[in-house]
This record gives structure tokens, sequence and C-alpha cells, in this order.
């Protein structure tokens, strides 16, 4: 149908804007024949969808239009986040149309992370402060077997700002990390045979936390049982914020949790959706909202449930982030979102959901700089790094 009329022409770009909330499926009279001739012309460079893909509302018809990006308006509608409309709707971009200059009152159950929430990094810093004012981050993970996971965690944390940062590692990796990384502070531990972090590296570690302000576990860290038995010690003894990632995504960590003081710091955990439900025991493949919520009020956490749609929430409210896309597909990604998850939470001064959503915001807008710059395939998971400085310098979606 479409190959006849178009002749075999190439096209740059096909906008879909023919129906929207309202549409309900299925299709009627020749739209079916259009958008399935439409979907199958391979000689469209780029498809976009307005608000919602034309066949798409709290149902999908099978001749849905198939977008490369939605491009949402107003108030981003709920069916743009439904696990069975991922294939058709591609990547969400949110255009702030200025809707919503003045202040709305409205109770939504989700809430979407604009690029607005990184204007306070953007700002210059004090002209009289000094590397205590930035924080002091505890990073206590790695293995020989995973060393490089502990790497790219601690190379994030100190690229999104850290103003000390002390690296408690398997004293077998210490001092080649050390000339590689001179601005961490390598602190050599005893290790297990195998080459986890021991037991008795605990003692050190509390030690090293008196001058610290937040503390990183995860990356890298490995599921030895003596490894594992450290973080939940760890998460017990110490008071300070945690991010916990990974290795230190276990239930027995989880249940340590539950022993530590009132009046110790926030956690914050990302897990992708085999850990949640690792550690949650729920299939959250469809990344269900109440399930999300459910798990954090139950346990005191703010959880980033990492995805092609992030989801943060603090047992209360949920946010999303759309930041990001495949160029982030690769193993070392959450690596490097942890560390500078640590960074924001050892430097204090807001919430720790707003830490957490600056931080997946910050990491996937620089991946996105990233792909721009050099595309979404032949890149490594560290290049994401220097893409974090123009993020601070310069909006991302400046154009669609």
């Amino acid at each position: 149908y479409l190959d006849k009329l178009a002749q075999g022409k190439i096209f740059d770009i096909c906008v879909d804007g023919v129906l929207g909330m309202q549409g309900k499926p299925p299709l009627r009279g020749d739209l079916p024949k259009l958008f399935q001739g439409i979907n199958q012309y391979s000689h469209i460079r780029f498809r976009a969808a307005v608000d919602l893909p034309t066949g798409l509302s709290n149902e999908v018809d099978p001749a849905t239009f198939l977008a490369d990006f939605t491009y949402a308006t107003g108030i981003a509608k709920a069916p743009l986040f439904r696990a069975d409309a991922r294939p058709y709707v591609g990547r969400i971009r949110y255009l702030d149309m200025g809707f919503f200059e003045d202040p709305v009152e409205m109770i939504v159950p989700e809430v979407l992370i604009t690029e607005s929430i990184m204007d306070p990094l953007r700002s210059l810093r004090s002209p009289i402060s000094d590397k205590r004012d930035y924080g002091h981050l505890l990073v206590v993970t790695g293995s020989r077997q995973f060393p490089g996971a502990l790497m790219m965690s601690v190379k994030a944390a100190l690229q999104a700002g850290s103003g000390l940062l002390t690296a408690c590692v398997p004293e077998s990796l210490s001092a080649a990390f050390a000339a590689s990384v001179p601005e961490a502070m390598w602190c050599p531990c005893s290790e297990t045979p195998q080459g986890s972090l021991s037991i008795e590296s605990c003692h050190n570690v509390l030690t090293l936390s008196e001058r610290a302000t937040a503390v990183l576990m995860g990356p890298g860290l490995g599921r030895e049982p003596e490894a594992t038995m450290l973080a939940a010690d760890l998460v017990e003894k110490l008071p300070l914020p945690c991010v916990l990632d990974a290795d230190a995504l276990m239930p027995e960590v989880f249940e340590a949790m539950a022993k530590r003081s009132s009046s110790a710091g926030p956690i914050i955990v990302t897990p992708h959706a085999g850990e949640f439900k690792r550690i949650s025991g729920v299939d959250v493949a469809d990344q269900h909202t109440d399930a999300l919520r459910d798990f954090s009020k139950k346990h005191g956490v703010i959880t980033v449930l990492k995805g092609s749609v992030t989801r943060i929430s603090d047992g209360e409210q949920v946010a999303c982030s759309t930041f990001g896309g495949p160029v982030l597909a690769r193993g070392g990604s959450g690596d490097l979102l942890a560390g500078i998850l640590g960074t924001l939470l050892s430097q204090g001064g807001v919430s720790p959901f707003e830490v957490a959503c600056r931080g997946v915001a910050w990491h996937g807008l620089a991946a996105e700089a990233l792909a721009r710059a050099q595309g979404q395939v032949a890149v490594t998971t560290t290049k994401v790094l220097p893409y974090m400085a123009q993020v601070l310098r310069e909006p991302v979606h400046t154009d669609l």
C-alpha cells in the first residue's frame, strides 16, 4: 500500500499526531491499513509521535504507530509508561510547553523528572569553600574477581565533584588502583583467599567512617558469604547515609538494615528488575508503581528501580526518569550511577529523594550527550563520564 504510494522514496521523518488519548482501539476505517503500511515501510529514517502513538490508549491496537520517540506535552500520559506499550512508544521525551508556569495543585501517582533538576549544580561554588564542603565519600567494595566495577564507581564519584573520597579495597588491588586514580585515598583492607573483602575489614572501615559523610557499598563486592556478611555488619553499625548497589543488594543486608539505629542516615538502593526480585520477591517486569512504593516504605529506603524508564520512590512519592536510553545498555552503567549518587548523598543539603532524582537525571543526560556526539554503539561505559561536565554547562534538550 505505502510502497506503491511512496514509490520507494526515502523520508527523513514521519510525525504521527492523528489520534490522542481519546482515541479508543480498535482503529477504524482505513487507519489500520495506513499505519500497518507506515510501520512496514523501511525508508523512513525517524518516526515521532506527539503525546501518544496512534492506536495506544488504555489498550494497544495491533496497528499502533511504531515510534522511535514519543514527545509528551502537558501531562505525560500514563499509557506511555506501560510495559506492553514500550515497543510502540520508543524513547520518551518531555517537552515543556509552558502550560504549568504557575503552581498547580494536582494529586498524581507519579511525576516526571525534567532537566531543570540539574540547575542547582549549574551555579557557581562558594569562593570561600574547601574540599570538606563537598562531601567525604567512603567506598567499601571491590574484589579481585570484579575490580572494574569498583574503579568505575570511584571514577564516577570523583567526576561528580566529591571533595574527598576514601576507598577501602582488597589489599591486592590497592597499589595498582592508587597509581591509576591518585585523586582517591586508597586504603588496603584484609581479603579472603578468593580476593573479596573479609570480615576482619570491619573495624578498619568503622574507624575510617568517623571522618566520612556517606558510604557506598556494592559495586564489584562479589557474592562470597564473607563479603555479604561484611556488608550486612556495616549497614547495621554505620550511622552514615548509604548507597547500596549490586552485590550489597542481598536479603541478609536488608535483614541487618532492620536493626539499624533510628537516628542513622538514609539509605538509597539501586536495583535493576532482577535485583529487585531478589530482595523483594516481586517480579516487576512491568515496573509496577505500587510494588516499588510498598517496598520502599517497608524498608524505609529510597529505591532507584533502574530500567528504560527509571522509577524512584521513598515510599510516598514516585518520580520517573526517561533520560539515558540504549547507550546505557552495557555493563558498568549502574556502577557509574552508584558513584554519582554516593557523592551527591555525601554532600547533603537536600533530601535523599532529591539526591536520587538528580543523580539519575545527571547520569542519563550525560549518556544522551554521549550518544549525540558519538552514537549509541561504538562507545564504552566510562565514555559517559566526560559528558557529565557538558550537562552542567548547557542543557542537553535544547532541540528535539
